[in-house]
């Protein structure tokens, strides 16, 4: 049986790496300004920023709910093909449960908890990939079980944080933190733990210096990782000083057979803003 792999829109995949990867769709969600949801894909996250300096306020992001699932699953099963689904975490997201109501009106469709969001779900569609150039054959529903094991133990799936401001916006943090922050000119890494954001390290000084302790921090607790793959993911505007600090630093510390650069869409814009940069990878 055919098996097509899909994700969802905060997978953060521009098109040339989706069709390289034989990934066939992604659902989108949903931005909410106003009165107007749209989806995301469909503007440049460039507009988060103007809607947040026009309107002092954020965008809110909507889930996939189940009638979109529902049409999204049918138009890839017509020829009989089945689905493997990524989603993004449960924990963070309600797209997931969404999928799996959804997809309980399909025969071959098989929804993963991710337990990642951005580029971690994409590390696990790529590693899919991987899997099914192996062993065509592989059952979809052992395909999704191996996945759903693989986003809970092992994707180092991490950002670095310019400000801190859109996560105060987003509730996600107090304004006691977002002064203390500004105040000690804080930088936070966020890491994904258990399908939930974390708070890890917290760094000082010049974006370029900080994302290259990030990483050097990265490579000491993650050093049995698997080098097939990486991806550096930022939000757009972040300067290309810090882009190439992420590069020049990743590519001393790790030996990473191929590094994928890709930016992120609305819905992760909406959460992190500017200046935000991820190192993500498998563990072995």
């Amino acid at each position: 049986m055919n098996i097509k792999l899909t994700l969802d829109s905060t997978c953060d995949m521009p098109a040339e790496l989706l069709e390289r990867f034989g990934i066939v769709g992604v659902v989108p969600l949903g931005v909410v300004m106003g009165d107007t949801v749209r989806p995301d894909g469909s503007f440049h996250p460039s507009e988060i920023y103007a809607y947040d300096e026009k309107y002092k306020k954020l965008p809110s992001t909507s889930a996939v709910n189940v009638a979109e699932f529902t049409d999204f699953f049918k138009k890839h099963t017509e020829d009989g093909s089945a689905v493997v689904h990524i989603s993004i975490s449960s924990g963070i997201s309600a797209s997931y449960q969404s999928g799996i109501t959804a997809a309980k009106d399909f025969k071959n469709v098989y929804v993963v908890d991710g337990k990642q969001l951005s580029t971690g779900t994409s590390l696990l569609a790529l590693h899919a990939r991987d899997i099914l150039n192996v062993n065509p054959g592989i059952p979809p529903a052992e395909l999704a079980k191996t996945l759903s094991a693989l986003g809970e133990q092992k994707v180092q799936c991490s950002f670095c944080i310019d400000t801190i401001r859109y996560l105060y916006k987003n509730g996600r943090c107090s304004a006691l933190s977002l002064l203390g922050a500004n105040l000690l000119r804080l930088h936070p890494s966020i890491h994904m733990k258990s399908g939930v954001n974390k708070v890890g390290a917290k760094y000082r000084g010049k974006m370029p210096s900080v994302i290259s302790k990030y990483i050097e921090d990265l490579k000491k607790d993650n050093p049995d990782y698997d080098n097939t793959r990486c991806f550096i993911t930022y939000s757009f505007g972040t300067p290309q000083e810090v882009i190439d600090a992420a590069y020049a630093k990743t590519r001393e510390l790790f030996d990473f057979k191929e590094i994928l650069e890709t930016t992120a869409g609305s819905t992760i814009t909406c959460h992190c803003g500017k200046g935000t940069l991820g190192l993500l990878f498998l563990n072995k």
